[in-house]
């Protein structure tokens, strides 16, 4: 559905510099505090084992909250990602976030040959494996850079800013105080490909901002050239929109009707596939949240060519829709209309 989408422009408004923005997150929909299967990863802490199973998906985010899931790994323990329980109880054996994101990164590339991406990443991404992919695909990136995280890297980037004060840009208004800088390019030879002296060139970003007294800070690394005319743009709409995959598409999954983290059915595939339903439902959702298909829909039997009403503000909440619609299928003959002439557009505001 979605490489239909990309293909036919509808979600061409959507793009940053040219490329989809694409957040890739894991997410747990299932635990047990005892061994479910042997393809459970597991975790111990303070002497209590947990068991779980884990998702690695890739998200298509944008700025207006319209999420788009588009590509999917399960991290679990098979003789393919890692060790079963039964043949290795080392931790570090199992599969993983890091491993599922290289399998994952091969079926994009296969589904999506030719679309540009920027990839929104946090900071277990920033090896020499996942950039080498960025660079190898011509994919543009954004990785989250913690305070704690790659020290080496740490020290070239004050280091950089300290001999170059001028890349700096202050902007505030009644609400909000942001102090962005950023360096020119960094080298870096990560540890495991030393020997080679191998060097990656990335840029890092950064945004201090102050809004009620209170203070964070954003830092990435990219690719992309940063200057006093993109700073903002990068920052704000680049590295910080990852965290749609997060408020916009685990937390709906997870809060907002569609369970994610029950435990519908536990035998043979039952967690997998309710959890790709999940995610079709939430496609069905979003299309729904953020094109004129209902408005469409509701001018079906009106006198009037569109209604500008949207789907949230008709039924008030997405609960609400789905209780009227079963009303509908039980007391109504539902009769489709014919949309094959009708053009969908997407609401990018």
């Amino acid at each position: 559905m979605i490489k239909a989408l990309t293909g036919a422009k509808i979600l061409d408004n959507f793009r940053f510099d040219g490329a989809f923005r694409i957040a890739v997150d894991g997410v747990c929909f299932a635990s047990f505090d005892r061994p479910h299967c042997e393809h459970c990863l597991r975790r111990t802490k303070d002497g209590k084992t947990t068991y779980f199973h884990y998702a690695l998906v890739a998200m298509l985010v944008t700025p207006c909250g319209l999420v788009l899931p588009m590509e999917v790994e399960f991290i679990e323990n098979t003789d393919e990602h890692g060790k079963p329980r039964s043949s290795d109880d080392e931790f570090k054996k199992q599969d993983c976030e890091l491993k599922a994101f290289y399998r994952l990164a091969a079926s994009l590339k296969e589904h999506y040959p030719r679309l540009p991406i920027c990839l929104l990443l946090d900071g277990l991404y920033c090896n020499q494996n996942v950039l080498s992919i960025c660079e190898k695909n011509q994919w543009d990136y954004f990785i989250t850079l913690q305070d704690n995280s790659v020290p080496a890297i740490q020290k070239k980037i004050q280091a950089d800013l300290n001999a170059h004060q001028e890349n700096r840009l202050h902007r505030q208004n009644k609400e909000v105080a942001q102090d962005y800088s950023w360096t020119n390019p960094i080298p870096h030879t990560f540890w495991n490909n030393w020997k080679k002296g191998d060097k990656h060139y990335m840029f890092a970003i950064s945004c201090l901002e102050t809004r009620n007294k209170i203070t964070s800070k954003f830092v990435y690394l990219c690719n992309s050239k940063p200057d006093k005319n993109n700073i903002e743009q990068l920052i704000n709409e680049g590295g910080r929109q990852r965290w749609k995959i997060e408020n916009q598409g685990f937390n709906t999954l997870k809060n907002h009707g569609m369970e994610l983290e029950h435990g519908f059915g536990i035998t043979g595939n039952c967690m997998q596939n309710y959890f790709l339903l999940r995610l079709i439902a939430l496609i069905v959702e979003q299309l729904m949240l953020h094109s004129n298909m209902f408005r469409k829909l509701q001018a079906v039997n009106s006198n009037h060519d569109i209604i500008q009403k949207p789907v949230i503000a008709f039924f008030r909440s997405m609960r609400s829709m789905a209780i009227q619609l079963l009303a509908s299928l039980r007391m109504q003959l539902i009769v489709l209309p014919d949309i094959s002439a009708w053009r969908v557009s997407m609401n990018s505001t």
